[in-house]
């Protein structure tokens, strides 16, 4: 829901699992940026230099040609576009150390056999996701917690749902509700020991619901019936990425295709695993939990690291293609863990 306050944490914790990164790609860019002056400013000597010991020309016009080119020389050097060409191109494709590749493998290697499944792969992405967010959760209890007993009750939620949304939920009654019968079921659902109260670690379970189980399946049925304008109770290509649209919203066949990209059509394909042609719950759980972003991008590590093809990585294997991994969809996440991990690797 546009505005919840779980979709800014989400965001918030991407920032801050990026933070260190992005300080560190920052101080690339600066660096380079400086290079560029400085390489702007030997240009700008060399013309002065060959201005001294060339043939006379007409004075004004020397000075105007030098004072554009020298202009062009500092655009060059202090663009935003290229300061930030040279960020994407550092951020995109610094690769890991090897020794991080080894550290982050000896900790993906559940069973001590020196190589790595698809299935250690994931469990050990879920583990550190619960991590991330449980240290990311600790500001969020701080501001709901108002009597400071280390837990928020369902008073302390519903009081801070009025900052949720801004003022179009606020203003909108039924909008306003559905937000209050929603939370208060995720609520209930992450309070396990049904105290009444969310610890720190049952707090986390309700603002991630890829935590947990239950909370992800209340969140997974409120998009898609958002999403479901036919009321079948199903998810159609269409009504999955516009959201509430039906067959009958598209004028006929061919229009309703060309309301919809590639890549929609190729990752509702992904979802749909019984080939329905519908989403039901259960494969909608998939995208919105995460869980299909990082099935293809450790199915991309597969790839590029598993050069013997027996679907198992070994450290060195993991190493080896640092560097390309660096290039693919599956380094993000590498990056994450290696942050999580930074003071073991």
């Amino acid at each position: 829901m546009p505005g919840q306050r779980a979709w800014v944490l989400a965001l918030a914790l991407a920032s801050a699992a990026w933070g260190t990164a992005r300080a560190e790609t920052l101080h690339d860019v600066a660096s380079s940026s400086v290079e560029l002056i400085d390489e702007g400013v030997e240009q700008i000597e060399q013309i002065d230099d060959v201005d001294e010991g060339a043939e006379q020309v007409d004075g004004d016009l020397h000075e105007g040609l030098l004072s554009e080119q020298a202009e062009s020389i500092e655009h060059e050097a202090l663009s935003a576009e290229e300061i930030e060409g040279i960020e994407h191109e550092v951020g995109e494709h610094r690769s890991l150390s090897t020794e991080q590749m080894h550290g982050i493998h000896k900790r993906m290697d559940a069973d001590g056999d020196g190589k790595v499944s698809m299935a250690e792969v994931l469990a050990f992405s879920d583990s550190t996701q619960t991590q991330i967010a449980e240290r990311e959760i600790v500001t969020v209890m701080e501001e709901m917690d108002l009597d400071k007993d280390g837990k928020v009750s369902l008073q302390e939620l519903v009081k801070d749902l009025d900052s949720w949304g801004g003022e179009d939920v606020r203003d909108d009654q039924h909008e306003a509700a559905m937000l209050k019968e929603l939370e208060t079921a995720k609520f209930g659902a992450a309070d396990t020991d049904r105290d009444g109260l969310l610890d720190l670690h049952e707090l986390t379970a309700m603002f991630y619901p890829a935590t947990h189980e239950g909370v992800l399946n209340l969140t997974t049925g409120q998009t898609l019936r958002q999403k479901d304008g036919d009321g079948d109770g199903l998810l159609s290509l269409l009504e999955f990425c516009r959201g509430g649209a039906s067959a009958h919203d598209a004028p006929d066949q061919e229009g309703e295709e060309l309301l919809i990209t590639d890549d929609e059509n190729e990752e509702f394909r992904k979802l749909d695993a019984d080939r329905s042609g519908k989403l039901d719950v259960q494969e909608l759980k998939a995208f919105e939990s995460g869980r299909l972003d990082t099935e293809e991008a450790m199915k991309t590590l597969f790839e590029l690291a598993d050069k013997d093809k027996d679907m198992h990585v070994t450290a060195e294997e993991l190493g080896a293609a640092r560097e390309q991994i660096a290039g693919s969809e599956a380094h993000d996440p590498l990056v994450e863990w290696a942050e999580l991990y930074d003071d073991d690797l």
